[in-house]
């Protein structure tokens, strides 16, 4: 088996993972405000105030996704045996790559760097980013580094 060629693929901030990002956090508001009206039931001025707090807490969540979000972009690349993530004016750092769902033409990554000062990055990456080189750029993603091949001269017994 052979190692996938060395692949680049530059990420933006993407539209449909912000609204993900923000139906979720409605949703979840929406779900909260629902539980704690079933408490509050013959108070109006407690709705009010849940139905407020709801509004508080969806905005607030929604915020601070798309704050976690690769907002500045960066530029993630293959070279053959790591993965390296560069964001915008920053030196790139190599580290692991991890899958976290993969819809086809849409994945959302987790890269890990190799130096612990630096967080944990949540990644966007769409077909629509990866161009004609899609296809190419899941190969990397997928296949082994080269260090994990199997040695050609290793001694079976």
């Amino acid at each position: 088996m052979h190692a996938a060629p060395p692949v680049r693929i530059s990420l933006a901030p993407d539209v449909g993972w912000r609204a993900f990002v923000t139906a979720c956090a409605s949703a979840a508001a929406a779900n909260l405000a629902a539980w704690l009206m079933t408490l509050a039931r013959q108070s109006t001025a407690a709705i009010a105030a849940v139905a407020l707090l709801a509004a508080v807490l969806a905005a607030g969540l929604a915020l601070w996704g798309l704050r976690r979000d690769n907002a500045g972009g960066g530029v993630l690349a293959w070279d053959g045996a790591a993965w390296q993530w560069a964001p915008a004016n920053v030196q790139p750092a190599a580290g692991d790559l991890h899958v976290m769902i993969d819809l086809g033409a849409w994945l959302l990554l987790r890269f890990v760097p190799g130096a612990s000062a630096q967080p944990v990055r949540w990644l966007v990456a769409s077909r629509r980013q990866g161009g004609a080189l899609w296809p190419l750029w899941r190969a990397a993603l997928f296949s082994p580094p080269r260090s994990a091949e199997p040695s050609v001269n290793a001694d079976p017994s």
